[in-house]
């Protein structure tokens, strides 16, 4: 049985599982990786549960040189990290994030904003037409993909998107991924004219009720600054990350 140290890292561990059923995987003893082709250590990493040997650390960090990724340990892992440094791996030790119990929050779309759960491939295209202008698409490749991923999975799957519309045209965008107990609050962007409305507020509530409809206990994510404003007003608590867990990979 795997043990993480935060829920954070355990909802990490299954959305990458998750996203390995429609992506390339590498899998080893006790080691486990997936590439999405995205560029985002968000969406490509590796999970070990147990001590990694220098060769084998060196299969997957060549494995993902082409993309952005994190390398996961979890606990009882003792040996890793320094397999990790000597690697050229990165440890990600004064990073936060955030934790809440699912509640029902009690919020109402603005006024003119209708928010829909994207289950078609033009849907799809709409919430990616807010996520571009918005950086999560880092590179021209990003957009294609993202959609190659997101069409591969399925729409009636535990991970989640949703387009937030005004008059049919979409203005914000948000994405969550529904584990056992955990749900991983992911994506979240509003276009800039639209700020300040209430819109972001409203999508974070329509995943959390979702997630407590589902059975999760916990809702998690890793905030940027402006949206850890957002999330404290929804009674989020910030937590530091633990040290040596999480590890950027060398790229190139």
């Amino acid at each position: 049985m795997e043990r993480w140290a935060t829920p954070h890292f355990a909802a990490q561990a299954e959305y990458w599982r998750h996203l390995g059923t429609a992506a390339d995987v590498l899998e080893r003893d006790g080691v486990w990786a997936v590439r999405t082709g995205i560029s985002s250590n968000t969406e490509n990493g590796v999970v070990s549960t147990g001590a990694v040997a220098e060769a084998v650390a060196a299969e997957f960090l060549a494995w993902l040189s082409d993309v952005p990724a994190s390398w996961l340990c979890a606990e009882g892992n003792d040996e890793t990290p320094s397999v990790l440094v000597s690697a050229g791996c990165r440890p990600e030790n004064d990073a936060w994030e955030m934790s809440a119990d699912v509640d029902h929050i009690d919020v109402d779309a603005p006024d003119g904003i209708t928010i829909v759960s994207v289950s078609s491939e033009a849907e799809l295209d709409a919430w990616l037409d807010v996520a571009g202008p918005c950086g999560w698409l880092d590179t021209p490749g990003d957009r294609d993909a993202r959609r190659q991923l997101h069409v591969g999975l399925g729409f009636a799957t535990p991970l989640c998107l949703y387009v937030g519309l005004r008059d049919d045209v979409p203005v914000a965008m948000a994405s969550a991924f529904y584990g056992q107990e955990i749900v991983y609050l992911t994506d979240l962007a509003v276009l800039g004219h639209e700020r300040g409305r209430g819109i972001g507020r409203s999508l974070a509530a329509t995943r959390l009720d979702e997630g407590r409809r589902r059975g999760c206990k916990t809702a998690v994510l890793a905030a940027s600054p402006n949206g850890a404003k957002l999330y404290r007003a929804l009674g989020f608590e910030a937590h530091r990350q633990p040290s040596d867990r999480w590890f950027y990979l060398p790229e190139g």
